[in-house]
């Protein structure tokens, strides 16, 4: 994911999760906000993992948004990752990640009628 991408700073993380936008399932928690342009946050626990697991779940889900390609997209997100994603196969994370931004994007046009 490019640096235009991502939100770095703690206050960016803090005023997305302060507006209280959210959708989850078990894997995942997705904070948003309307903004600019797309940038994304990944957020994985202290708690779940050591650094080098965190670090895998944060390129694993990298690689699912990728792949899901969300980049024409005007939000600020905040992926909070939950415990039961560090134990799930690639493949089921996928999907339940895919499934997850579907409902996002078909909320926010539903809106937007």
């Amino acid at each position: 994911m490019k640096k235009e991408y991502r939100l770095k700073k703690n206050w960016d993380f803090q005023n997305v999760i302060k507006q209280n936008n959210f959708l989850q399932n078990k894997y995942l928690v997705i904070y948003f906000v309307k903004s600019e342009k797309l940038r994304i946050g990944i957020t994985v626990p202290k708690k779940f993992e050591n650094s080098v697991g965190r670090n895998f779940n944060k390129r694993q889900l990298k690689a699912i948004i990728r792949e899901i390609n969300i980049f024409d997209l005007s939000y600020d997100f905040v992926l909070i990752v939950r415990k039961e994603f560090c134990n799930t196969s690639f493949e089921i994370k996928k999907e339940g990640i895919k499934k997850l931004f579907e409902k996002f994007i078909n909320n926010e046009k539903n809106k937007q009628l």
